[in-house]
């Protein structure tokens, strides 16, 4: 009698694995907590994943990540950080695949924080780019701008700093670091002195645009930030694998 299974033979072999959508799982551990993930997004997408996971283990040794007994452990890495990031990699509601994810502040700036660490070029960019429609103060514009390269906000945010009238309180110069606010309060005694002199012709602080005057104090650590945003620029977006 005649077989009708409808189950295919693979008396030939194993069943051959889809070159597109067979994904390996990788397990990291962060701060205690193990996280399983799809592998292709980090060695495809960083130049520092790709080339570590391309190492081949050791004799007798599992690959790290390969399993709950044998995490690939991020040190030093927050679970948070670590959670925002993977929200933009991998979004866990189904209304948020495919469109622009609602994520929070706190979110984006993890995400940009481990991009950059780890040369992650288009979810940086993703990030600078929600980031910068959210409403940012000054101050936290110029400190992020410095920790993460991000030219267009440093620039704004001394701006901004510079313009306004009210000064800069104790807190804020401390988040701001002594240098930068000696320098910021000597482009505010400049402004102070235009405004002194308003009779001769000169315009009101709100009136006046001093990104020129900005450029000017700060151009050297404006041009590195600017070297440093180049360089991730220029990374490519996809590695091969």
């Amino acid at each position: 009698m005649t077989s009708t299974s409808s189950t295919p033979s693979i008396s030939s072999g194993a069943i051959p694995r889809d070159e597109e959508y067979y994904m390996e799982s990788v397990v990291f551990q962060v701060e205690g907590y193990l996280f399983s993930v799809p592998r292709y997004y980090f060695t495809s997408c960083s130049d520092i994943f790709a080339s570590t996971f391309s190492l081949p283990p050791g004799e007798s040794t599992l690959q790290e990540g390969s399993s709950d007994e044998h995490p690939f452990i991020l040190e030093s890495i927050s679970r948070a950080d670590f959670k925002g990031l993977l929200r933009v990699m991998y979004p866990l509601q189904t209304s948020q695949v495919g469109s622009d994810l609602a994520l929070s502040k706190k979110d984006w700036v993890s995400a940009l924080k481990l991009a950059t660490m780890w040369n992650f070029r288009s979810i940086r960019e993703h990030a600078i780019t929600r980031l910068s429609n959210l409403d940012m103060d000054p101050i936290e514009k110029v400190t992020l701008a410095k920790e993460y390269k991000v030219p267009k906000w440093l620039l704004t945010g001394y701006h901004d700093i510079v313009k306004r009238t009210a000064p800069i309180t104790p807190d804020e110069a401390t988040r701001l670091g002594l240098g930068t606010t000696v320098y910021l309060f000597h482009i505010r005694e400049e402004i102070l002195g235009s405004e002194m002199a308003y009779y001769n012709g000169y315009k009101r602080r709100e009136d006046q645009n001093f990104i020129e005057l900005v450029r000017k104090v700060f151009k050297n650590e404006l041009k590195e930030v600017e070297a440093a945003d180049a360089a991730y620029k220029s990374l490519p977006l996809v590695y091969k694998s």
